[in-house]
């Protein structure tokens, strides 16, 4: 029993000599437990102070502070476990060495207590036993603290990214404020704008819209029917026809005359006073037709009669001097000239509406101011523009007087094609 005791006394201050080592690893781990507290609370209000710097809310700064506690708390349960585990190890290695000495005072009172050693030795052996599994739970509890560590970077690294998330966040919440902001000046600015007319504003925009133009009526004067409308086209027509009819059988110049030695103005005047004098008969028979058979109100009956006169004596003295000049391509010419005046003379339609070339023409053509004298003298209009058709026409007549003068001179001179027979040279 000595020797078992002496062995007893041996192991239990191995045991104390454990305790002890095993009470100092856990002294550090709970010092490295309390810094790591310290850190992750001085990170904490750094990072507090970041996130205010970057400008987030004091709202969004709550959250963050809420997240931050979750994790303190875990940190300072953890804290706790292992204070607590430091102190119980300190207390363990405290009552080994107190075993320790009661084993060695047991050695040496070994006779005496023998039954007191197997039973301190059956202790001890628990003792030890313990020893090992707190030293495992030390272990899992130091791999515990570095995954507590490295949970604390990741949650340093997921503030920051809060912290950017929240400012971006802050930064949209902004443009969402401007963007609303803007929309409801546009909002208010166009229901502004929207008219809201009375009942008489608004029957007076449907009268508008119903009826956009007011038609105006303002005549010189009344034809009384389409008929007599069309009149005064189809009576310059008729002295046109009239006038071209007659070089159909009449000879433009007198060959007896062009053998002659008279001026070639008489021969002129003379192969023209001849078809006037019936120019003059056939007005004086459009004019009863007109007025009598038609009956076809004339507001200037004797005014209207001279000056179809002479409107047909100018025509008459066109197609004679065409018939003059180039003979049978001269009454060709006669008949094409007839249609483009048909055309631009404005009889049927205004003149205003003809294209732009006819347009042109109809200034120029003597069937317009013919026409345009007739509606005047037919229909009792303002007079005034009649001096001025009539200037255009004695400027016709004139002008193809002088036509079948040249003509004439041109036709006294003699070539063999002009012989019949033809001389032989």
């Amino acid at each position: 029993l000595p020797a078992q005791t002496d062995r007893l006394a041996d192991g239990a201050e191995q045991v104390a000599a454990g305790n002890r080592r095993v009470a100092g690893y856990g002294s550090k781990a709970a010092a490295a437990s309390t810094q790591l507290k310290r850190r992750i609370a001085a990170d904490r209000a750094g990072l507090l102070s970041t996130l205010k710097a970057q400008g987030l809310t004091d709202a969004q700064l709550a959250v963050v502070e809420s997240r931050l506690d979750v994790v303190d708390g875990h940190v300072d349960s953890a804290d706790a476990t292992i204070q607590s585990a430091s102190g119980d190890l300190t207390r363990l290695s405290r009552g080994a060495d107190q075993v320790a000495v009661g084993a060695r005072a047991l050695a040496n009172a070994a006779p005496a207590l023998t039954e007191g050693v197997a039973q301190a030795h059956s202790g001890a052996v628990r003792v030890r036993d313990g020893a090992a599994t707190l030293a495992t739970g030390l272990d899992r509890l130091d791999v515990g603290g570095d995954r507590l560590v490295s949970g604390a970077a990741s949650a340093a690294t997921g503030a920051d990214s809060l912290a950017k998330g929240a400012g971006s966040l802050a930064s949209g919440l902004d443009s969402l404020t401007k963007g609303a902001t803007d929309l409801h000046a546009g909002l208010v600015k166009g229901r502004d704008a929207v008219p809201d007319p009375t009942d008489a504003q608004r029957k007076a925009m449907a009268q508008t819209i119903g009826n956009p133009v007011g038609v105006a009526t303002d005549s010189l004067s009344s034809a009384g029917s389409y008929g007599a409308g069309l009149a005064p086209l189809f009576m310059s027509l008729a002295l046109w026809i009239g006038a071209y009819v007659l070089f159909l059988f009449v000879r433009p110049l007198s060959q007896r005359a062009l053998a002659t030695s008279q001026r070639s103005f008489r021969t002129a005047l003379g192969g023209w006073l001849a078809p006037a004098a019936v120019g003059i008969v056939q007005a004086a028979a459009l004019v009863l037709v007109v007025g009598r058979g038609v009956d076809i109100r004339i507001a200037h009956p004797v005014l209207a009669f001279l000056f179809l006169c002479f409107t047909s004596m100018t025509f008459v003295a066109i197609l004679h001097a065409l018939a003059s000049r180039f003979g049978a391509v001269g009454k060709f010419l006669g008949l094409v000239f007839m249609v483009v005046q048909l055309v631009s003379a404005g009889g049927t339609f205004p003149w205003q509406t003809l294209p732009a070339p006819l347009q042109a023409v109809h200034h120029v053509v003597p069937m317009s101011y013919a026409v345009d004298g007739l509606r005047r003298l037919l229909y009792g209009a303002d007079l005034s523009p009649v001096l001025g058709a009539v200037g255009v026409l004695t400027a016709y007549l004139v002008g193809a007087l002088l036509v079948s003068t040249v003509a004439a001179r041109r036709s006294r001179i003699w070539t063999p094609k002009r012989i019949r027979p033809e001389l032989a040279l």
